[in-house]
């Protein structure tokens, strides 16, 4: 199965990444439709032909993740991040959704404003 954009500017991501062209898809990739109708490829003749790393069950957290660590954030599981910094990590990855959202309904209105996560130092 190939999957394209079905215009230009579709907000639609595979595996947390950008869909620019023409992709084949394997067994268990994310299909992300704008910023919340999240799908799962099931290729049940291919069971074999899944990613490295991909859980035996998909979540939408694990699809969450994957989308803040293609636009640059750390996740924690590497164990270099404190406790604190995991917490925050957790909050951002919940609002991020949500900015989406926001952002997605401005476009549609022609509002011209875009959202976004601010992290200020404590004082």
């Amino acid at each position: 199965v190939i999957l394209r954009p079905g215009v230009v500017g579709a907000k639609t991501k595979v595996n947390g990444q950008t869909l620019n062209g023409d992709r084949t898809l394997t067994h268990k990739d994310r299909i992300l439709f704008g910023s919340n109708h999240m799908y799962v490829y099931y290729d049940f003749a291919n069971k074999d032909n899944t990613a490295d790393g991909t859980p035996e069950e998909i979540t939408w957290e694990f699809a969450q993740k994957e989308i803040a660590q293609a636009k640059g954030f750390q996740t924690g599981a590497d164990g270099k991040l404190s406790k604190e910094q995991q917490l925050a990590q957790e909050q951002v990855l919940e609002l991020l959704p949500m900015v989406s959202e926001s952002n997605a309904i401005s476009e549609e209105l022609n509002k011209q404003d875009d959202g976004a996560c601010l992290f200020l130092p404590r004082p």
